[in-house]
């Protein structure tokens, strides 16, 4: 009986210890990690061309956020195998390519706020590590501010990246490459380009919707200065303005269709002019009209005069040129017995004095024969004039 008492009190002594309060864990963590140090030299100049890894040491666990995203590597080394931490923390960061670096360069990691620790997601801020394989690091920058033109904001809950790049000047100059120097613009406009080496340079502001550092012509806002940036050794730049301005999409043949009296080319980029000639045998006689600013450029002809697709489909082959190129268009035509020509008033029930009355067709009309036709009013015959427009 004393045994099972003295086990009774001994459970109420641990239940009563176990209800007093809950361990204190501390404050919370707020710091972002802090390096360490490198595997290449802390003078990190000289560097061998034939380095192939950078590993970076931290004091706690890191994981990176969108590391595709906010890393950016100036100049471009393009063969990079892999970039660590994956999936699970780790108190390294470590980046392999299989380029060979090239010879008295400043080479710029930029990796925006892709770490972060890896409990309380602290980030560390637009941390940039930079190595030389020359005597020194180039240390000249540019800085500036990048506006939209139009006065338009980011949208909520919109995730827009702006990138400032700059571009070596050369004989032919590639902007779907990725700029040779590149850098992130901050959410209050601002930007600033680092560790630059002197020489001439363009400079190209853009929406990096898809975020692959390169310029979409036609589908992303872009900011450009037709004069030269001038780099030059120990003299840096800032106050650099920029405006965004919506890209024009470059003009191209996109498709066809097949429509009543003959063919429909589409296009992008509203074409100022396009000329479309035949290259095919069996269409000789046709009509092209096409209106400027337009996408759509028309190619009638008399399908059956021609003897064109009454049985089956029939390939025609048309030169499409627009400023920018030449295309070759195949299409195939299918003659619809069923169609047939209609006219409709193109104009209001009511009429004003002195005003025009319209007449549409669905096929094309290249002439007239006015004295076949007959406008009366009260059943008296009045005189006009037609002419198509």
């Amino acid at each position: 009986m004393k045994k099972i008492f003295f086990l009774f009190l001994i459970s109420l002594l641990m239940l009563s210890c176990a209800r007093v309060g809950s361990p204190n864990g501390g404050a919370k963590d707020t710091i972002p990690p802090k390096m360490l140090f490198s595997n290449i030299d802390t003078t990190r100049v000289n560097v061998p061309v034939t380095t192939k890894e950078l590993r970076i040491e931290f004091d706690e666990y890191i994981k990176l956020k969108d590391i595709n995203k906010n890393l950016i590597i100036s100049p471009p080394i393009k063969n990079i195998k892999k970039i660590l931490p994956a999936n699970l923390g780790t108190k390294f960061l470590m980046i392999q390519w299989s380029d060979t670096l090239k010879e008295n360069t400043t080479y710029n990691f930029n990796f925006g706020n892709a770490i972060n620790d890896l409990n309380e997601a602290n980030v560390l801020p637009y941390f940039n590590y930079a190595f030389s394989t020359g005597p020194e690091i180039e240390d000249n920058y540019l800085s500036g501010t990048l506006v939209d033109a139009l006065g338009e904001k980011k949208s909520e809950g919109k995730d827009v990246n702006y990138v400032v790049g700059l571009y070596q000047v050369k004989d032919s100059m590639d902007y779907r490459q990725k700029p040779y120097y590149i850098t992130n613009v901050d959410p209050d406009g601002y930007f600033e380009l680092n560790y630059l080496s002197p020489g001439k340079y363009k400079i190209l502001a853009f929406e990096d919707q898809n975020g692959n550092s390169i310029f979409d012509n036609g589908k992303e806002k872009f900011a450009f200065s037709k004069d030269d940036v001038v780099i030059e050794d120990k003299k840096n730049i800032s106050g650099t303005k920029l405006k965004l301005y919506p890209s024009v999409p470059p003009i191209k043949y996109k498709e066809y269709k097949q429509t009543n009296g003959g063919i429909m080319l589409l296009y992008e980029g509203k074409p100022e002019n396009v000329e479309v000639t035949s290259a095919s045998a069996n269409l000789k006689d046709y009509k092209v009209t096409h209106r400027p600013k337009s996408d759509s450029v028309f190619v009638w002809f008399d399908a059956i005069a021609q003897n064109i697709g009454i049985d089956k489909s029939d390939n025609i082959k048309l030169a499409s040129k627009t400023v920018v190129k030449t295309d070759s268009v195949s299409v195939y035509y299918k003659n619809d017995p069923r169609a047939e020509m209609t006219l409709a008033s193109g104009s209001d029930k009511v009429l004003a004095p002195n005003t025009l009355f319209k007449i549409k067709a669905n096929f094309p009309v290249s002439e007239i024969q006015s004295d076949k036709w007959r406008l009366t009013s009260d059943s008296i015959s009045q005189n006009f004039t037609a002419n198509i427009s």
